[in-house]
């Protein structure tokens, strides 16, 4: 059985995408069915800066967190925050604002221009019904023509399990910057178990994970499901020209939770909608690393006591390396 609390999110934690510590979630949409639809304009407040705006340069991110802190400031922005976003041309922030009370997720441009939108908007009435949960509302995505802004509810919690890649986001939305309208790009969820996402460099596809892997077409609305037969699934990457990308996979002994049957690293082609296993195990339980690196993939194998081995997938070369050294 998973166990899993409430949690305070920590500083940056969602600089990573996670995948979903259970085996089934509760839908499966289909390749001819797009997800996208227009939903109702959100309560949002526009609050004019008094002092004057300074543009902020397009180099802006998040290494650093005190320059962060000086660009949200520029804004007209002043809230204690766990995480903000820089839009591609430096003409835009989106910011998750907040606490337990009153999280916020605030959206402005260098004309001082402040859209506010409420976390509990963004909720079922399960994680309402005592109060607004630890969370936020997350901005993750801009367009590169900064046309638009996807964001996602995400309410923190922890637990774990043989096959855990971690919890999710309640769905995703998407902002048009021009009149704030939002569009559902994905419904939200009922339950802890969310959806886990990666945004392809080109912008143009969302690889995201409910039950199977999914590949949706944000210029068609043409959403492909990846059958993974009974396993969990988690750790989406791109390759860096937006052709390929992977995911792990893991099963459990059904008699037996805490005995893995099966873990894969599968890559994924865009073009053919076709998948190959690139690495395998029916004991241990493989899974993606982040790398600030994109030209390869960092592979960690890890055994029944947590000792792990390390290889690298490079994707220009199609070259499967043993990284970890043995004696």
């Amino acid at each position: 059985m998973k166990q899993y609390r409430r949690q305070i999110p920590l500083l940056f934690i969602f600089l990573f995408a996670l995948a979903a510590c259970s085996q089934t979630n509760g839908i499966t949409p289909t390749a001819d069915s797009p997800t996208v639809t227009l939903s109702p304009k959100p309560t949002k407040t526009q609050t004019p800066t008094d002092s004057p705006i300074n543009t902020p340069g397009a180099t802006a991110t998040l290494d650093s967190r005190e320059l962060l802190d000086q660009k949200v400031k520029e804004f007209g922005i002043n809230c204690s925050y766990t995480y903000a976003i820089i839009s591609p041309k430096g003409n835009w922030v989106a910011v998750a604002c907040g606490n337990k009370e009153n999280q916020t997720l605030q959206i402005a441009n260098e004309s001082g221009v402040v859209n506010s939108l409420n976390f509990s908007d963004y909720l079922s009435d399960e994680f309402t019904e005592q109060g607004n949960p630890m969370g936020s509302l997350q901005p993750l995505h801009w367009t590169v023509d900064e046309q638009y802004l996807f964001f996602s509810p995400y309410v923190a919690y922890d637990g774990g399990g043989t096959c855990c890649y971690g919890f999710g986001y309640g769905g995703l939305f998407r902002m048009n910057l021009k009149d704030a309208e939002i569009s559902v790009i994905l419904p939200l969820t009922e339950t802890v178990d969310g959806y886990f996402f990666s945004f392809s460099p080109n912008g143009r596809y969302l690889a995201y994970i409910f039950g199977n892997p999914h590949i949706l077409d944000l210029n068609s609305g043409e959403n492909y499901s990846i059958k993974v037969n009974n396993a969990g699934s988690g750790n989406l990457t791109w390759s860096p020209g937006s052709s390929h990308f992977a995911f792990a996979t893991c099963s459990v002994d059904p008699d037996n939770i805490e005995e893995i049957t099966n873990s894969t690293i599968q890559i994924f082609d865009v073009s053919n909608h076709t998948r190959r296993i690139l690495k395998s195990s029916q004991e241990n339980f493989l899974s993606i690393g982040y790398s600030e690196d994109d030209s390869y993939i960092l592979i960690s194998e890890r055994d029944e006591n947590w000792d792990e081995d390390f290889s690298l997938y490079y994707w220009d070369q199609d070259l499967l390396i043993t990284a970890t050294p043995h004696p």
